[in-house]
């Protein structure tokens, strides 16, 4: 069962799905009134789902992108948000 999660995630929800996120946080469409923070959740959201290192898929995803820098703000801000 496991292996078959394992499968859809990374076939399904994997790598590509990680960097649209990402892309969407990084330059979002003009007309989206959103300040990110919907894709930003998500992404929080399904990093918890994988384990830290070579089998995480935001990690990998981060690895293949040329830019994250208002993803890299986000994510800081965010954790000085909760370390006060």
């Amino acid at each position: 069962m496991l292996k078959v999660a394992s499968t859809f995630a990374t076939d399904q929800m994997g790598v590509p799905f990680v960097k649209l996120l990402l892309e969407k946080i990084e330059d979002p469409f003009e007309e989206d009134e959103s300040d990110g923070t919907d894709h930003m959740n998500l992404l929080m959201l399904y990093n918890y789902k994988f384990p830290y290192g070579e089998e995480n898929l935001v990690v990998k995803a981060l690895e293949e992108i040329q830019l994250a820098s208002k993803f890299t703000q986000k994510l800081i801000s965010r954790l000085n948000e909760h370390s006060k």
